[in-house]
């Protein structure tokens, strides 16, 4: 039997925004009304982002929590191919430059938009594969107010 409220979600999911014409409001079902909507497609090949987008360009001192490297956010990580953001992971630990710990260079992309209070925000990502690989998708103003979700890759997934 399925769980009905499961079920309304994923539907509130898959639903586009309507816009009210008297309410001048983009609505969006379970969420509530929106006075802006942003959509962004990356069918530009190479490293270009959509105005309003930026890849992140970073350090984040995971040594000070006792991790063995810190991580990197590197703009050449980022790119499209034409149908798709890639954020690339090489996975490899990149000599320090100016920091004395090594680093796992990743990727990251943010909004240039900084006054955003309220947001629905609906993602459509393609994971990896390959056994261990962590994704994740953030949504956060100051790390204690974060919306995350995390996948992390296996030999059954």
């Amino acid at each position: 039997m399925s769980n009905p409220s499961s079920s309304l979600t994923d539907q509130a999911a898959s639903e586009e925004p309507t816009y009210g014409s008297s309410t001048r409001t983009w609505k969006v079902s379970g969420a509530g009304h929106f006075n802006h909507k942003r959509e962004f497609n990356f069918s530009n090949k190479g490293c270009d982002l959509p105005e309003g987008l930026e890849a992140s360009n970073y350090t984040v001192h995971d040594t000070c929590s006792g991790a063995p490297y810190n991580h990197i956010f590197e703009t050449q990580n980022v790119y499209s191919d034409g149908e798709v953001l890639n954020l690339k992971v090489p996975g490899v630990p990149v000599p320090p430059s100016g920091d004395s710990q090594y680093a796992i260079s990743s990727a990251q992309i943010e909004t240039t938009e900084d006054k955003i209070l309220y947001a629905s925000v609906r993602t459509k990502a393609i994971f990896s594969t390959v056994h261990g690989t962590c994704h994740g998708g953030y949504s956060s103003p100051v790390s204690e107010d974060c919306t995350d979700v995390e996948a992390k890759a296996s030999s059954s997934t």
